[in-house]
């Protein structure tokens, strides 16, 4: 409820109401009384509570990772032999790469809005003539700096090769060539620069319940009587984030290149494995860069206002002066540049069997199997994402030690 009886001077101006400290304070009325001078008398009360929180959060990080993989198999000759079978296996070359760039988060909780507080003014039976005045100035300014810098650069450089096997100029039995499978997987990972803000109450339980009752009564004539309030709270959140991310991913995967020339008296059989970078051996580049959330909550404190001019003598001069401005100011910025570079060869086959000649019982034609030449690119991002109101942070969810799946769960529901 809110009453004005008399003479009431107010300015009171709402914006988000928060008054904050790092740590909850206990909280404590506030009592002002300038009551009983004499005639003529001069009184003035002058308090003056200030709380200032200044929070600077700031983190850069320079990440480049150069990774260089080279897995080769095969490359085996059998020549020139006579009498008996030539057999030639190449082993997999398997290639398993796996990147995981976690920088850059900031959290900050500042939750006391001093609620819960009672203020009393009062200017009351003071004697004719007198001047009396009460002010009352209890401010709480926040001001929030949550920055982050990343560049991130990731060369990942694969090659898996197996085969090159030569198997020529044999007489007197079966030739054989099988090279063996090119696998490669690359796992890529990216997450930087989280912001994640909570001012307010609320969060620390605070009800809000605060009263405010500014009493002139009973004073002589001719008295000069002023109640002047201020309680203002402003905040300044300022979330920015700047990730320069670039991934350059270069993945050749080759088999066959088998050679089974120039082979008398038997059967020649050349055979290719797969080419595999795709299912579970695929190409995968996550990115997921700039997050800014703010839970702000309207502290609420003042829930009662009651002024009161009465009683007073004549000729008196009364005066009541509220001002309840709070105000919020709010930057989220985020800029990313992303660049992903992809280049995938997949091969296979490239083999050769000439000049064969089977047995003058007669030999089977010389048969080439190549393997499948299979590739997946799996490439998403994630970029740019502010909010702003109560309960959009999930600050106190958020995980900070970057597990992906949380962060990623988290970055998706807003």
């Amino acid at each position: 409820m809110t009453k004005f009886q008399t003479k009431l001077t107010t300015a009171f101006a709402t914006g988000a109401v928060l008054l904050n400290a790092l740590a909850p304070l206990a909280a404590a009325d506030t009592n002002l009384t300038v009551s009983g001078n004499g005639s003529g008398s001069t009184s003035t009360a002058a308090v003056s509570s200030t709380t200032t929180n200044t929070v600077v959060q700031t983190n850069v990080a320079n990440i480049s990772n150069n990774v260089d993989v080279d897995a080769n198999t095969g490359g085996n000759n059998a020549n020139n032999n006579t009498g008996g079978s030539v057999d030639v296996t190449s082993g997999h070359a398997n290639t398993d790469v796996s990147v995981s760039n976690a920088a850059n988060s900031n959290a900050a909780s500042l939750s006391n809005c001093n609620c819960n507080n009672d203020t009393n003014v009062t200017i009351s039976g003071n004697g004719t003539g007198s001047d009396n005045a009460v002010a009352l100035d209890n401010s709480n300014t926040t001001t929030l700096f949550q920055t982050n810098v990343a560049h991130v650069s990731n060369n990942v450089d694969v090659d898996a090769k197996t085969g090159h096997n030569n198997a020529n100029n044999n007489t007197g039995g079966d030739v054989t060539l099988t090279s063996g499978h090119a696998n490669t997987s690359v796992d890529l990972h990216t997450a930087a620069n989280a912001n994640s803000a909570v001012i307010g109450g609320s969060h620390e339980g605070n009800t809000g319940n605060g009263t405010v009752n500014a009493i002139i009564s009973g004073n002589g004539s001719n008295s000069d009587n002023a109640i002047a309030l201020d309680l203002g709270n402003d905040v300044l959140v300022t979330q920015v984030n700047v990730a320069d991310v670039s991934n350059d991913v270069d993945v050749d995967s080759d088999t066959g290149h088998n050679n089974a020339n120039d082979n008398t008296g038997g059967d020649v059989t050349l055979t290719s494995g797969h080419v595999n970078n795709d299912d579970d051996a695929g190409i995968v580049i996550d990115n997921l860069v700039n997050f800014n959330g703010a839970d702000i909550d309207n502290c609420a404190c003042l829930t009662d206002l009651t002024a009161w001019i009465k009683g007073n003598g004549t000729e008196s001069d009364n005066t009541i002066a509220f001002a309840g401005d709070n105000a919020l100011t709010a930057f989220q910025t985020n800029d990313s540049n992303l660049d992903n570079d992809v280049d995938v060869n997949g091969k296979t086959g490239y083999n050769k069997a000439n000049d064969n000649t089977g047995e003058v019982s007669g030999a089977s034609d010389p048969e080439i199997t190549s393997g499948h030449a299979n590739s997946s690119v799996d490439l998403l991002n994630t970029a740019n994402k502010n909010v702003l109101g109560e309960g959009s942070t999930l600050a106190h969810d958020f995980d900070f030690d970057w597990n992906w799946a949380a962060i990623w769960a988290l970055f998706m529901s807003h």
